[in-house]
């Protein structure tokens, strides 16, 4: 519902468009300097959250990976409704933490930890623990990977397997978007394995299109940073075993 990712996640996380919050801007920027700030820096504290009505139902919430909307005391992951967090809060490993440094920490829950030489993989690790430790009770788990949001990290061994006449920059996000191939296969044999895929109903989505130059968007108009199609045009899926046929299309 946006073209790119902080109002995205503000609307998917509220269950709200984020229009109606004045949500409409990517959030924790900086204000251009003897300019007045407008822009929202975090998720309207009075909005009731996704997790935040799981809870109610007796879910266990977990999140995995990249917040976005709201760092601040009273706004971050814990504060609005994840019972577990593990992951940065700024906009991606790009972004600079309270004393500059790149990537920005790393916290599970509150606490900032060790940053994790490979993101991804051990956002993983994460995952894979939150539904072991909670295969015996109702669970939400919202993983918000880093890849194959920029920079590009590529790492190996997904950068090797990429065909060496690609462009340098294709070639990095393709090896990004094989690590996140790999990493949400991990997590459905997980739920294979625990005997949960039947009982377990997953979305799979992308928060805006594609940023244009390695990325091919096909031939949607635009990319991300438009409202074209290239910008807002995403792969959605809903996978349910034993609930959804295959291949059904639903208007």
């Amino acid at each position: 519902s946006g073209c790119v990712c902080s109002p995205t996640r503000a609307g998917l996380i509220s269950c709200r468009y984020q229009q109606r919050l004045g949500f409409d801007a990517n959030a924790e920027g900086k204000a251009r300097p003897g300019t007045v700030d407008r822009g929202p820096r975090a998720l309207d504290i009075n909005q009731i959250t996704f997790p935040q009505r799981m809870k109610v139902l007796g879910y266990a919430t977990g999140m995995v990976g990249k917040w976005h909307i709201g760092s601040g005391d009273g706004y971050r992951p814990n504060q609005r409704g994840f019972d577990f967090f593990y992951g940065i809060m700024p906009h991606g490993l790009g972004a600079k933490g309270p004393h500059g440094e790149t990537p920005p920490p790393t916290y599970r829950n509150e606490t900032a930890v060790e940053t994790p030489a490979n993101h991804m993989e051990t956002f993983c690790d994460e995952s894979l623990k939150f539904i072991d430790a909670n295969r015996d009770k109702p669970f939400l788990l919202y993983m918000a990977f880093t890849a194959v949001h920029g920079p590009f990290v590529a790492p190996e061994p997904w950068f090797s397997r990429q065909k060496s006449s690609l462009p340098a920059a294709r070639r990095r996000y393709a090896a990004d978007m094989a690590q996140l191939d790999d990493v949400v296969g991990r997590v459905m044999q997980r739920l294979r394995e625990r005997g949960l895929e039947e009982n377990t109903l997953v979305f799979f989505l992308s928060d805006n299109g594609g940023p244009g130059g390695p990325v091919n968007n096909g031939a949607l108009r635009g990319t991300k940073w438009t409202v074209w199609e290239g910008g807002i045009h995403v792969p959605f899926i809903a996978y349910w075993k034993g609930r959804f046929k295959a291949g059904r299309v639903l208007d």
